[in-house]
């Protein structure tokens, strides 16, 4: 059994069965062993209900143990239907990690599986996370990103709008005589908006209505969609952003250490990110790793070395605002006077 193919793409046309009505199989009732699963929940999404019939597919449940950290979607009512749940009521704690760390103390099993409700377990998935149980204790699976969601692309101020166009045939006509068969390929907007403008027409976008433009994998004598990478930019207040990188940073140090290699570059990153969003973080971030982990001190002042070295370098190709400059002028004296 192979979870990718040649190309290392899933064997499995992942939208497609995202979306396919699955039956319900409860693995457990062909199996000796079972397994805990622990799921914390704030909400899920339209697929928890697929979702859930992939664990019980997957996984042979001997308890489905869920923090209701106070979800208002419907998630926990849906589980009505499904054997073996057990809620927790988790509406007073804080935290993710600490509602994680309250279910694993339910745990019975000898193993037991970590999910998050926003996931789903392709064919297959424990006999091969099982593989690895020679060499590891505690296994992740990598995450193939499925992204589902919708927004606005406009850039009509940079191109035509293009992929569900309306015209007058008139305003074409002579159109295959102009142009030749080779290169007009991705910049047709381009190319055929100039044409009804050279003809004397008019060329705009409608402010009334919008199409729905896929990006899938497809299967095709051309590109065929081999993603690497979506950058998804979501809108927060600052004081959201805020929030999240302080607790972020201050988890790192508390309940890390530099000695984890993958944590240390993540706190050296979040030095970084730091030192362009507010400087000043940094010394609340050094008081709070002297009182509480003292082995990330010199990490953070090596890291704010090395970044405020990155960014000196850089303020020569573009220029840093004045007030931040000073804040970063400031900082290097307090923490290495």
């Amino acid at each position: 059994m192979n979870a990718f193919d040649e190309k290392n793409n899933p064997t499995i046309e992942v939208i497609p069965w995202l979306f396919h009505e699955q039956q319900f199989v409860d693995s457990v009732l062909n199996s000796e062993e079972k397994i805990d699963v622990i799921i914390p929940l704030l909400h899920s999404n339209q697929l928890w209900i697929q979702n859930l019939k992939s664990y019980y597919r997957e996984i042979p449940i001997g308890k489905l143990l869920i923090g209701d950290a106070g979800a208002i979607d419907g998630s926990i009512e849906s589980l009505k239907d499904f054997p073996r749940v057990q809620i927790f009521d988790h509406k007073g704690v804080s935290t993710l990690g600490k509602s994680i760390a309250l279910l694993i103390e339910q745990v019975e099993s000898p193993l037991f599986v970590y999910l998050q409700s926003d996931v789903a377990l392709p064919p297959g998935w424990l006999k091969l996370m099982k593989r690895d149980l020679s060499n590891f204790d505690w296994i992740g699976s990598p995450m193939h990103l499925c992204v589902l969601a919708d927004y606005r692309n406009d850039f009509r101020e940079h191109r035509p709008l293009a992929g569900a166009q309306l015209g007058r045939t008139s305003a074409f006509h002579g159109v295959s005589k102009e142009m030749d068969d080779d290169y007009i390929y991705r910049q047709e907007d381009f190319v055929f908006a100039n044409y009804v403008q050279k003809n004397g027409f008019k060329v705009g976008n409608s402010a009334h209505t919008y199409h729905l433009h896929q990006l899938m994998r497809r299967k095709t004598k051309g590109e065929e969609n081999n993603i690497q990478s979506i950058d998804i930019r979501v809108e927060s207040s600052p004081l959201e952003r805020a929030r999240v990188d302080e607790s972020q940073m201050k988890g790192m140090l508390k309940y890390t250490s530099p000695s984890y290699g993958l944590a240390r570059k993540e706190v050296m990153s979040l030095v970084r990110i730091t030192l362009n969003r507010d400087p000043k973080l940094i010394l609340s971030y050094l008081d709070f790793a002297r009182n509480n982990a003292p082995d990330w001190v010199v990490i953070i002042k090596r890291s704010v070395y090395r970044g405020i070295l990155s960014i000196l370098r850089s303020k020569i190709k573009s220029a840093i605002p004045l007030l931040r400059t000073s804040q970063i002028h400031v900082l290097v004296k307090s923490i290495f006077s």
